[in-house]
């Protein structure tokens, strides 16, 4: 993967990721973090989607959020990309 290739937006999601999981207490960074990444953008192609297809955009950031809640809770430890959000 060539982050140099990216947008500046999609960077900007994948340094936001690693954040989202630490404050959280995630050790896994799943598709999850991403979305909830892309969906926080400010001026963000996400978000602009989201409301163009009339779904409520802090009721679906609100689900992402809750599905991030869900996941396991470690302190310390590394960080680490699940399999299926390397694929993403």
């Amino acid at each position: 993967m060539d982050i140099n290739l990216f947008t500046q937006k999609s960077r900007e999601a994948l340094n936001d990721i690693e954040q989202i999981a630490m404050e959280n207490g995630n050790q896994e960074m799943v598709q999850a973090h991403l979305l909830l990444a892309l969906l926080q953008q400010e001026d963000g192609l996400i978000p602009k989607m989201i409301e163009k297809m009339e779904i409520n955009l802090p009721y679906f950031t609100k689900a992402v959020q809750k599905i991030i809640d869900g996941r396991p809770k470690v302190s310390g430890g590394k960080r680490y990309w699940s399999e299926a959000l390397n694929d993403a």
